[in-house]
């Protein structure tokens, strides 16, 4: 009597699962749809943010000291700078 529950167990769950798979998986047209590039996406937009940041990471790693031992007047300095080199991008 075990071995059957487990057997109808085993199968009700594998079958309400494979139902929920196919229910919630999306069709070929509607997955090329969403994974197609949208007008409204602009690569050199991306692009543009994915430079800035290298750029700020480049920045922290050219720097010696750690951020928590800047004084005030040299945080300001480092983001006057790099908002001027933003600005000429």
């Amino acid at each position: 009597m075990a071995l059957l529950k487990g057997v109808i167990w085993t199968v009700g769950i594998g079958g309400f699962g494979y139902t929920l798979m196919k229910i919630l998986s999306p069709d070929e047209k509607s997955f090329v749809d969403r994974t197609s590039e949208s007008p409204q996406f602009d690569r050199s937009e991306a692009a543009k943010k994915r430079q800035a940041i290298f750029d700020v990471l480049k920045g922290a790693s050219e720097v010696n000291k750690p951020i928590y031992r800047m004084t005030r007047e040299e945080l300001e300095n480092k983001r006057e700078q790099f908002v001027s080199e933003t600005k000429t991008k």
